[in-house]
């Protein structure tokens, strides 16, 4: 189990001592401002990386990932990404299932559309398939979502756990997530709990495998800053048609967030909490990870046999295909 403690600070840094899942000890030290890693040292894995197994090389970047999740946690400094962030990803996945579909289709509209367009040729798409891409390719289809809030106080972990909670009756419903995560709070006298709403999306980008790096076409920000989630959806089988209404791709999105969160805690080493342990695609570099290091089990794949893990019942929506 990852373990964290704390061993020194300054004005500008501060240092961690992280045991890893294999008891290895890792002293890594980053500054304050953006969690930066300067130092690591650790006595369990080669220096460097290529003589490394693929497992060593896991277990250093899981011990980086959790010692700057630890000390955001601890001291509250801004040394996690919103993509790294389970918080901030709850967050837009609780706004998200909270829209109605007419809201929903105003911000995410082109993504839909996209989505329509490759799985059935219907419409218009927002970006074209360079022709070198073929069908054994891995495609996702990325945006940009921007949230309209203050996250200091969505961001404590029970208020992360009260948005998972809530989370496993989008199965049936999108709708009166913020009134069930509001009965919740106020259940344990928690009032600082808001509804909060969408500012902007991206325009639509595709990311692709190539045969030595990703390649990125289309896409734009609507906003000097980083976002608060990034969608990466993989198109599904053409079989499962449900999720082409805009009611189910709502939930399929929302659904994909909350595999994301599930990523951003096994990436650190962690196992998620209970009500996050969801099988599905999140974030297309988890997905990589689990499809090819041995570390991992196949999260990515809705029927996969996971111990304790599960996927929602209703099929349809969440039954994403394999990767492509």
């Amino acid at each position: 189990m990852m373990k964290g403690e704390i061993i020194g600070e300054d004005k500008k840094d501060v240092g961690t001592k992280i045991t890893d899942n294999s008891g290895v000890i890792h002293q890594i030290e980053m500054h304050k401002q953006n969690g930066e890693i300067y130092a690591h040292e650790q006595n369990g894995y080669p220096d460097d990386p290529t003589k490394r197994s693929d497992e060593g090389n896991e277990h250093v970047e899981q011990a980086r990932r959790y010692a700057r999740y630890y000390v955001y946690r601890e001291r509250g400094y801004d040394t996690l990404s919103n993509a790294e962030n389970p918080g901030w990803i709850a967050a837009v996945g609780g706004v998200v299932g909270n829209l109605s579909p007419e809201e929903f289709e105003a911000y995410f509209g082109d993504y839909y559309q996209q989505f329509r367009y490759h799985v059935t040729g219907e419409g218009q798409p927002q970006v074209e398939l360079p022709e070198t891409v073929d069908e054994q390719t891995f495609v996702a289809y990325c945006t940009d979502v921007y949230l309209d809030l203050d996250a200091e106080a969505l961001l404590d972990e029970d208020v992360i756990t009260y948005f998972g909670e809530a989370a496993d009756h989008l199965a049936g419903s999108t709708g009166g997530l913020f009134d069930q995560l509001r009965d919740l709070a106020d259940s344990l006298g928690v009032d600082d709990v808001q509804p909060f709403e969408l500012d902007a999306t991206s325009a639509v980008e595709l990311l692709y495998q190539g045969t030595t790096e990703e390649h990125y076409v289309g896409g734009s920000s609507p906003r000097a800053r980083e976002p608060d989630a990034r969608l990466e959806l993989s198109p599904v089988d053409p079989g499962d048609d449900e999720y082409l209404s805009i009611e189910g791709f709502q939930a399929l999105v929302v659904h994909h967030l909350l595999c994301q969160v599930r990523d951003c805690y096994l990436l650190m080493g962690l196992e998620p909490p209970e009500e996050y342990r969801v099988l599905g695609m999140g974030s297309y570099e988890a997905s990589m990870r689990y499809e090819h290091r041995p570390l991992y089990e196949n999260y990515h794949y809705t029927s996969a046999d996971v111990d304790g893990y599960f996927d929602f019942e209703t099929g349809g929506p969440f039954q994403l295909g394999n990767l492509v």
